[in-house]
């Protein structure tokens, strides 16, 4: 998932394209990709500016 935002800076991706991303061919959860995201935010620290 990292890999993708990375490669898109400034995009806004949607749910399902973070999904496929992490997940190919698998069905899962969306509260999967809320923890995910939540454990991103949480190694990366806040961003540059204060904003999320």
């Amino acid at each position: 998932m990292l890999q993708t935002l990375l490669q898109r800076p400034g995009d806004v991706l949607t749910k399902e394209e973070l999904l496929d991303a992490a997940w190919p061919d698998a069905t899962v959860e969306e509260a999967n990709l809320h923890v995910q995201i939540a454990s991103l935010r949480k190694v990366l620290g806040p961003a540059p500016g204060g904003g999320e």
